[in-house]
């Protein structure tokens, strides 16, 4: 995996857009929590849940901490904005 660039950025959207890509932030936050869940127990309890492309639960867990994280910085931008 190439090294993460750390430099801040800039965006201006609309607060709605922002909240759609919160959401789908999310979404995928929720696919590799589940595909965590399927690594360590061999079970999901999603019938409709597509297992992402990972090594193992760890690297799902850790996917899932990046999203978690990245979630929390818009969020808190968003509300220091409100």
């Amino acid at each position: 995996m190439p090294a993460i660039e750390t430099d801040p950025v800039t965006i201006t959207l609309p607060r709605d857009d922002l909240g759609q890509i919160i959401d789908g932030l999310c979404c995928r936050q929720d696919a590799y929590r589940k595909t965590a869940e399927y690594h360590e127990t061999g079970t999901c309890s999603d019938p409709t849940f597509v297992v992402e492309e990972v090594t193992d639960a760890e690297e799902a867990r850790a996917l899932e901490a990046r999203y978690a994280g990245i979630i929390a910085a818009l969020q808190a931008q968003l509300h220091a904005q409100c």
